[in-house]
């Protein structure tokens, strides 16, 4: 860390006695929440479960910070609001961080300065890439002591802006830069992640939300055979290809889906009511129907639920597809579907606690067929 000034400031005295001011406390570092990080590591080896999979072609002879420690204080600096590169010349001798790499605070050597850490973030192949997000994964099956009756996987994307030239890096449009994409699939009941791949700045198509999550479904059911899967998305992951893979593999899903006009004739009747309900006395109202749904591009029928509300603001109106046949469309609009916290919720739920709803979730899912 720098040295600063030893020179004491002088003030003007009190009631006789003296004010003094000087800078010897010694180093201090605004990132203690670095040790409670360094013990959940500990705990769940997340870290260094990642460095095993990095290959290091380096020659020994000029390593001075090894995988794990390259990681761990990439993973920290990040963790702590950190997420430049450059920051690390600066970080480098930050006593906390060195604590947190497993090194002296004052008398350990130096962490990785910025040319050492770009090297080793351009380091990994795609197939480590690949390779990171299976034992991603791995750590989430090792989380649980017994396997679970029922889990969801909440899937989704955010934008990561990217500066500079990166390879992968595109426009997008939405979000009006230039990022990346990476995909995030977390478990709805527990908010843990399952895994995260990076990806160009592109929403997915189909096909690689399918390839995707083909790989994922097989080494679930490999560690528990009998457990009930439930997907949940928006409608950029609603798609023939996904219905269809989730009936070959007896998968349950909830998931949004695009109001085209054909929906919306659907659903006509149900929203004009609707707007009767407002404007006899002024309270929004909130009505749930559904119908099935087959468009040219899909193998079969779908069962489509609609909610029609209507407020001061207008119309809204909203659609998902879903294959539980039998479940209310109350249930399976408010509580599976606004259930996952990860999306913009179309509704609010003011009353009901989230981890109760999403328990109520993984109920439904281990008793259907």
């Amino acid at each position: 860390m720098a040295e600063y000034t030893k020179q004491m400031l002088l003030f003007k005295d009190i009631s006789g006695k003296s004010v003094e001011v000087d800078f010897d406390g010694g180093e201090i570092s605004s990132d203690a929440g670095l040790l409670f990080l360094r013990e959940t590591e500990e705990r769940i080896g997340i870290i260094k479960r990642l460095a095993r999979i990095i290959q290091d072609r380096r020659h020994p002879g000029y390593v001075d910070h090894d995988v794990l420690t390259l990681l761990t204080q990439r993973v920290f600096q990040i963790a702590s609001g950190y997420e430049d590169g450059d920051d690390s010349d600066d970080l480098r001798d930050d006593a906390l961080l060195k604590i947190a790499c497993g090194r002296q605070p004052l008398s350990g050597s130096s962490l990785a300065s910025q040319p050492t850490m770009c090297r080793f973030e351009n380091t990994p192949s795609r197939t480590t890439l690949y390779r990171i997000a299976e034992a991603i994964l791995d750590g989430f099956i090792a989380s649980y002591d017994e396997a679970p009756e029922g889990i969801i996987l909440d899937i989704d994307d955010t934008a990561d802006a990217t500066y500079g030239n990166q390879q992968l890096s595109l426009f997008n449009a939405y979000h009006d830069s230039y990022c990346y994409m990476p995909l995030h699939i977390y478990e709805g009941k527990s908010g843990k992640l399952i895994t995260t791949i990076l990806r160009p700045g592109k929403r997915p198509s189909g096909k690689e939300t399918v390839s995707i999550l083909k790989r994922l479904i097989k080494r679930l059911r490999d560690a528990w055979p009998e457990v009930g899967i439930l997907i949940r998305g928006d409608a950029y992951y609603s798609s023939p290809l996904m219905y269809d893979f989730c009936k070959e593999h007896k998968l349950h899903y909830v998931l949004s889906i695009t109001p085209y006009s054909s929906l919306l004739d659907n659903a006509r009747s149900l929203m004009a009511h609707a707007k009767e309900l407002y404007a006899t006395d002024q309270t929004p109202v909130k009505l749930y129907g559904e119908f099935h749904y087959q468009a040219g591009s899909w193998s079969e029928p779908n069962r489509i639920i609609v909610k029609a509300e209507y407020n001061h603001q207008g119309p809204n109106t909203r659609f998902i597809v879903t294959n539980l046949k039998e479940t209310y469309r109350k249930f399976v609009y408010e509580t599976v579907y606004c259930g996952g916290g990860s999306r913009d919720k179309l509704i609010e739920l003011k009353t009901i606690d989230i981890m109760q709803l999403n328990h109520a979730i993984i109920a439904k899912i281990a008793k259907l067929p």
